[in-house]
């Protein structure tokens, strides 16, 4: 609790334990929450504190200004401002009025009509203003203003760390009204009550609780303060009641224990049972403020040889990391999107998440109590540490703050004091970390306090003071010298820990789900532009096979659950993405790894083919790697069946040499467990081997010939040290040429600084293109005049002259790059009309696409403009039919049209109620329309579609309306999961739909009137455009 004046309540009387009945409450009622969301105004700049902010833009909370550029190096990090008008009735006498705010970054000062209320310092801690002096009753507009500040700051914890920092107000804000003795929300951002098992086992619980009942009166007052125990369906199990002396304007802690016999523990994943404490404030009878917390009762201890121990038995800790950014949001997530970070991770079979590098919101912990997965919560203390004694009191009140906030939570475990400072700051941390110990065994003895290590942090309290053990290692990925092996790393950190143990706090490997290799998959450079799929499996296969066979390993936590912002990386195949995640940044493609967890965590039944998205390949024969917890697993090549398998210890079969015939080849796995049997399939296409180009390469440093073998995890390097690198192409004969493309290799370089050089001769060269490069992570295209060239030389170098550049890849004219980045994978519908052939588009769902003048038909007049009668596109949709329908009629509306492109969206009327077809029914019926369609014409080229959402009265349904559809996201997400798994072309509507209701939310319901339907002009402006960019057909 924080040094707030208190006084330890007056008991005046003791009524003992017993069950209450009966409730009543006061005229003004208990305390009233108002959630701020919508109709705020913002702008991006400092202003005076009373600026006219009518000309600033509408936004809703959660809200952050780095949605946009958060992946860019140079995002903005400066203040904004936010402004929002709110009334407030009249009220009886000694009412009380706060306002809270969830998180706002990184520095907040808050204004109430003009009066400067406070400052936060902290971009993760909730925090709370009393505003009863100031706020205007009766209707009057009360003007609640923000200055936020996500400037890197001295003083406040992180100073650093390879995350995103996202500016604004992107957590939860809300005005509560409370009367006027309650409980206060104002320690520490705290619900004002605490919460401390003193008891847990399965004959009997008993549980502490301080309340801190807050008088805001001018004169001292009685209070009633009663703790009702309730069970999941809210029946009272025990209670207890004290009367206290709460004096004018002091707030004192009422301090209780209630005893519950034979409690229903709370057990992680295996029976996440949770009972509510229900704090009440009385006075004369009635109810005048309550409160309510999450309890889970249950032990946890650790063993050295079982590990971590909940309620006496071996709780086996399979653990994910998660940031809190998504795609195109930053840090201003909803509670639909943790909804589905929640469901991923507990579809993959996870026991536990360690939620870094900070505090996450009270939402997140509240799914982890009810999900059951035990939690790592951190302080974001990330690095570096500043010495200076502002910084150290900003972490420790950030500590204070996370403790307070977050302790009632049963799922959290651990806190954790830091994650890898580096070596250079040790000395200074120790003390602090020591400190951080102390008052987090003063705070909540009852929970383990652990850190992140860095691999190499030294012998000392870094490693000595925590309850638990971990630390960050990565071998096999990162190339440092003298790199160990993760065994190695185990013995030398088990010496350390002795009968703690040791935990694995972060591994894994960065992925590009377009980046693919043969298996077994060489090693790339990790900071290189190339990030092959198939590598990061491999890593943590080992690396998962080596920590189940650790004596010791208390638990483990991949790195990570997701794909996340990180500025300053630019590596993998964009820049800005920081691709070690099991599930990309936006959540709709889940990578090989993340089946190979759910394989050996899930219990159900599976069966996942890898490198499914390794759709072009080359070779002959190749290897075919499945996973699937299932007693046996057979493959099939065109229906030809490749030998049954078993699958390991690991849950992984293997299938060497498996020949691949030319062009399409469709590949199925059928897995079979107790006379159950499942399938998966996917489609790969072997391409003619490439000819040999005959062009030489020469250099002065070795293996040139590494810049033209056409591999990505190979590379010519050479130093800066004595001269400017230079790597020469020799072609086979002279011929005309207007550029050349580089695929860079940077090391440790930001930025690289280039002269392209071209010759007819091999003797005299001249200049053809002079710049630099901030690495692009892809291939970069240097034009010139045409002129006839044979000889091309590129001279390349770094600021520093200790520094190594170098080449992946260096090709004469544009290149032929594979299909690995974003933007070089045009539709064959596109190349085929480009090239003047007719092509047929049958556009199929439901009345979104079958609607007169929507986007349908403007899409049609635009190719119809654009290519002439060589352009069909049939609209084969019709109103009010779901997937079922789809199906049972595809051949009539569909096959009998003979078309060259489908596409297909049926999720808004599969997720109403009336349709009754779940989720996993409306996937098979997608999945067997798309296996007929291909049965009839392999090549016909398939793209899904997600559509808009819903809006007015339509989401405001109750479940058991038959127009329902409540559960939308989740039938849209399995279209984007469909899409993925079968190599197919996704269109994803409803995305640029959320985005643009964020941002108009007024527009949203103006163009979407009925709730499902978009008018015509929104489908000019929102859904054509993406079709197009979607076809390749560029814009409209």
């Amino acid at each position: 609790m924080s040094t707030m004046k208190t006084i330890i309540a007056c008991i005046l009387c003791c009524l003992g334990a017993h069950m209450f009945s009966g409730e009543g409450s006061s005229s003004g009622g208990p305390r009233v929450r108002t959630i701020l969301d919508a109709d705020w105004r913002f702008i991006k700049q400092d202003v005076a504190p009373d600026a006219d902010s009518s000309g600033w833009q509408t936004v809703s909370i959660p809200h952050t200004w780095n949605a946009e550029d958060g992946m860019k190096r140079g995002y903005y990090r400066g203040p904004g401002w936010y402004a929002r008008e709110f009334s407030l009735p009249e009220a009886g006498e000694g009412r009380r009025v706060f306002v809270r705010f969830q998180g706002v970054s990184t520095v907040a000062d808050v204004y109430l009509n003009g009066e400067h209320l406070g400052q936060h310092r902290g971009a993760f801690g909730a925090f709370c203003f009393e505003i009863t002096p100031w706020v205007r009753r009766g209707g009057a507009k009360n003007v609640l203003r923000v200055r936020a500040d996500n400037s890197r700051f001295d003083d406040i914890a992180p100073w650093s760390g390879d995350f995103l920092v996202s500016g604004g107000i992107y957590r939860e804000v809300e005005i509560i009204e409370t009367s006027t003795v309650c409980l206060s929300p104002l320690d520490l951002g705290s619900p004002g009550v605490y919460l401390r098992q003193i008891e847990a086992t399965r004959e009997r619980a008993v549980l502490e609780v301080s309340a801190l009942v807050s008088n805001g009166g001018p004169s001292g007052a009685d209070a009633e303060v009663r703790v009702v125990l309730m069970d999941a369906a809210g029946n009272k199990l025990a209670g207890r009641s004290e009367i206290s002396v709460v004096p004018a304007g002091e707030t004192i802690i009422n301090k209780q224990t209630v005893t519950l016999a034979n409690p229903h523990l709370w057990d992680g994943v295996r029976d996440p049972y949770l009972h509510t404490a229900r704090i009440e404030i009385r006075q004369n009878g009635l109810v005048v403020d309550a409160v309510e917390q999450p309890v889970g009762f249950r032990t946890i201890t650790h063993d050295y040889e079982k590990g971590i121990i909940l309620n006496g038995r071996p709780y086996p800790v399979r653990g994910v990391n998660r940031h809190q950014d998504r795609e195109g949001k930053g840090w201003a997530i909803s509670k639909e999107d943790k909804d589905e970070d929640m469901r991923l991770i507990k579809d993959m079979g996870a026991t536990a998440v360690r939620l870094a590098h900070y505090p996450h919101d009270t939402y997140f912990y509240d799914l982890c109590d009810r999900e059951g997965l035990l939690v790592w919560a951190e302080l974001a203390l990330v690095n570096h540490v500043k010495d200076t004694d502002a910084f150290k009191q900003n972490v420790l009140t950030q500590f204070r703050e996370m403790v307070g906030q977050h302790g009632n939570h049963p799922s959290i475990a651990m806190w954790s004091l830091y994650n890898e400072l580096v070596p250079a700051v040790a000395k200074a941390g120790e003390p602090l970390i020591q400190e951080l110990h102390r008052i987090a065994k003063a705070e909540d003895p009852n929970r383990f306090t652990v850190a992140a290590p860095y691999r190499l942090t030294p012998e000392g309290p870094l490693r000595s003071t925590t309850d638990l053990l971990a630390f960050n290692a990565y071998p096999g990925w990162y190339d440092y010298p003298g790199e160990r092996t993760l065994a190695e790393w185990f013995e030398d950190w088990l010496r350390s820990g002795g009968r703690r143990g040791i935990g694995l706090s972060e591994y894994g490997a960065g992925a590009s789900i377009l980046h693919h290799e043969e298996l077994p998959c060489p090693r790339p450079y990790h900071l290189s532009p190339w990030h092959p799929e198939e590598y990061q499996s491999q890593i943590i296969e080992a690396d998962y096979k080596q920590i189940n066979e650790t004596p010791g390993v208390w638990g483990s936590f991949v790195w990570n659950m997701f794909d996340f912002a990180c500025p300053s990386r630019d590596e993998g195949d964009r820049p800005g993405n920081l691709d070690k995640g099991i599930v990309t940044y936006d959540r709709r493609v889940a990578k090989d790894a993340y089946y190979f967890y759910k394989a050996n965590w899930n219990p159900e039944p599976m069966v996942y083919i890898t490198s499914r998205r390794f759709t072009e390949r080359r070779v002959a024969a190749t290897t075919v790697k499945v996973y699937s917890n299932c007693d046996e697993v057979e493959l099939f090549i065109n229906g030809r069946s490749q030998g049954v398998k078993r699958p390991g210890a690991y849950k992984i079969a293997q299938w060497e040499g498996v020949p691949l015939d030319e062009g399409r080849n469709a590949v199925s796995a059928r897995a079979r467990r107790g006379g159950r049997e499942i399938t998966d399939a996917c489609a790969w296409t072997r391409l003619p081997p490439r000819a040999p180009s005959g062009i030489v390469a020469t250099a002065a440093a070795p293996a040139a010939e590494n810049a033209i073998d056409g591999k990505f995890h190979t590379a010519w390097t050479a130093s800066c040290k004595e001269a400017r690198p230079q790597l020469t192409l020799e072609l086979p004969e002279a011929r005309e040429l207007q550029s050349a493309s580089v695929l860079w290799w940077y090391g440790y370089n930001r930025t690289i600084e280039y002269v392209l050089e071209g010759s007819l001769d091999g003797v005299k060269f001249e200049e053809l293109a002079r710049g630099r490069e901030e690495r692009p992570g892809r291939p970069c295209l240097y034009t010139f005049p045409a002129r006839t060239l044979r000889f091309l030389r590129m001279k390349a170098w770094a600021k520093h002259t200790d520094a190594t550049v170098g080449i992946i890849e260096f090709q004469p004219g544009p290149g032929e790059w594979p299909a690995v980045w974003p933007e070089k994978r045009p539709t064959r519908l596109a190349q085929n009309l480009d090239a003047g052939k007719a092509q047929t588009l049958v556009l199929y769902g439901t009345s979104l696409t079958a609607s007169k003048g929507g986007w349908a038909a403007q899409l049609a007049e635009v190719l119809k403009a654009r290519y002439g009668s060589r352009a069909s596109v049939i609209n084969a949709a019709k109103g009010g039919m779901n997937s079922a329908w789809g199906l049972e009629n595809l051949a009539e509306r569909v096959l009998s049209r003979k078309p060259d492109a489908v596409a297909i969206e049926f999720s808004m009327n599969d997720s109403a109620a009336r349709s009754k077809l779940s989720v996993a029914a409306a996937r098979a019926n997608l999945e067997a329309m798309i296996d007929r369609i291909l049965a009839a014409n392999p090549d016909t080229e398939i793209f899904l579609m997600t559509m808009n959402p819903v809006g007015g009265a339509v989401r405001e349904r109750a479940p058991k309306h038959p127009h329902y559809r409540g559960r939308l996201d989740e039938y849209y997400q399995s279209v984007r999961e469909v899409a993925a798994a079968r190599g197919l072309r996704l269109i994803d509507h409803h995305a640029n739909w959320v985005r643009y209701e964020r941002g108009h939310p007024d527009d949203f319901a103006r163009h979407v009137p009925d709730g499902v339907h978009p008018d015509a002009e929104s489908a000019g402006e929102i859904i054509l455009p993406a079709m197009l960019d979607g076809l390749s057909l560029g814009g409209s």
